[in-house]
Parts: C-alpha cells; structure tokens; sequence
C-alpha cells in the first residue's frame, strides 16, 4: 500500500508540466459528463461515492447531476489543494481521507465512480471487489483505466517504436501508474471481483503520439472529434469507459 508521501509526491505530477494534461482533463471531464448521461434522472436521495481527486475536474462536472457525493482519497495535499480551488462547494459533497483499501462506508450508493483508479493500487481485484460492496444491488460502477491496445500504441509497435505495448512510459511511473488495460483484462477484473460488464466505450481515439498531435496543432474541435468518434471503438482509443454492474447471485 502507497506511504502518504508517495501519494503526495504523485499528486504534484498531475499539473500542467505533466505533458499528458490536456488530453488527460479531456478524457476525464468526457468521462464525467457521459456517466450522467448513462444514469436514469437524479434525485436528491442519489448518492455517489467517488474514489480519487487527481486533477480535480471530475467532482464539479458531476455536481450537475448528483447532490451526494463522497469523495475519498489518499493524500493531505490533494484534498487541501482540492478544497482551495473549490471553497465554495455544497453541503451534499462530503471529502474523506483515506487510502482505498481502508474505506468503510456508513450506507450503500447509487452510483460509484472510479476514474483511472485501478492502474494506480497494488490489487485492483480488491479494491473492485471491495466498492462493489458498497454497492446499491441495482447500482453501477463506472471505471476508467488507459489501454494498452490504443491505436497510436498498436501503430508504434507495429513501426517498431514500442517492444511491448504493455510497457509503461516515464510519465506514467510518475504519475504511479502500475499497470495499464485492456478491454478483455478488465472484463477479466471485473469478474474476478463479482461485477459484470454491462457497457464499454472508448474515450479519446488517439491516432499518433501527444508529441506528434501538438507538433502539428491539433485544434480543440479535432480533439472533441477524436473523443466523439471514439465511444464506439473502445479497443482502440487511449482510455476505456466502462460501467459494471453486480452479478446476481445463484441461489
């Protein structure tokens, strides 16, 4: 399990000398909007349980939708960071300190989002397995995980730019990636913690290197392009989208 210094240190990665921010708070705001467009009407009774501030554009967003939510994670500085940028925000969201593995909820939730979770922690079979027990038993599961079957991956491997395609970069080690997915390894994870896949969308369709796209200027309505196109082809854009749903016990 991280030291709070770790996840600190990992916490002042995720800012704007991070060289994938942009397409990063791209994917995780298109995330955030689509998961309240894939859950019925809201209530004031709807609670959601969210796991990981990272670059702190995904509570705001979901703030449109939900009135509950808790929001957990790890680091000191993440959530002082957090409450500055946002010191204004409603009574319904409540911020909770405390490493994943380690939190216990008073009640069940609606819904429970996990954006580029599950690469980051030791077992993330435990860490599913664990949420979908604070699962309400129609809830959902929203999680997001970068792809290692992208197509600018599969490009560089193909040329003969990447050995393996699984192999993390510099900015991911940076940033405490462990690992990265697949659309068949995450339907895998899934059912090792007792979830099912019941929708998988691709988030961002990325055709070529960031280094390449901002060499040649990719302008914002390519970029919205490029996460438009992508929700139908989740085995080749840089992230999936996946929302799971618990799997109904045989009596």
């Amino acid at each position: 399990m991280r030291k709070d210094s770790e996840l600190d240190s990992q916490c002042m990665s995720y800012g704007k000398a991070y060289p994938y921010a942009e397409e990063s708070l791209l994917s995780i705001s298109w995330c955030a909007d689509r998961i309240m467009e894939l859950t019925p009407p809201a209530t004031q009774r709807t609670r959601l349980l969210e796991l990981g501030i990272g670059f702190g554009c995904s509570t705001p967003r979901l703030l449109g939708k939900f009135r509950n939510i808790v929001l957990v994670d790890g680091s000191a500085d993440a959530i002082a960071r957090f409450r500055k940028r946002h010191p204004d925000l409603p009574p319904g969201v409540e911020i909770v300190r405390s490493m994943f593995e380690e939190f216990e909820a008073g009640s069940r939730f609606d819904v429970i989002v996990m954006g580029f979770v599950l690469e980051h922690v030791e077992d993330p079979a435990f860490v599913l397995r664990r949420m979908g027990g604070f699962l309400k038993p129609k809830g959902s599961v929203f999680v997001a995980v970068p792809n290692f079957e992208s197509l600018n991956r599969r490009i560089g491997f193909e040329a003969g730019l990447l050995d393996d395609m699984k192999k993390l970069g510099e900015a991911d080690l940076s940033v405490g990636h462990r690992r990265l997915f697949s659309t068949e390894s995450l339907a895998r994870l899934a059912r090792k913690a007792g979830l099912a896949v019941k929708r998988t969308e691709g988030v961002f369709l990325k055709p070529i290197t960031t280094a390449q796209m901002k060499a040649l200027g990719f302008s914002g309505n390519i970029l919205s392009a490029l996460l438009r196109i992508g929700k139908d082809y989740p085995e080749l854009c840089a992230n999936i989208l996946a929302e799971l749903k618990p799997i109904p016990s045989r009596k």
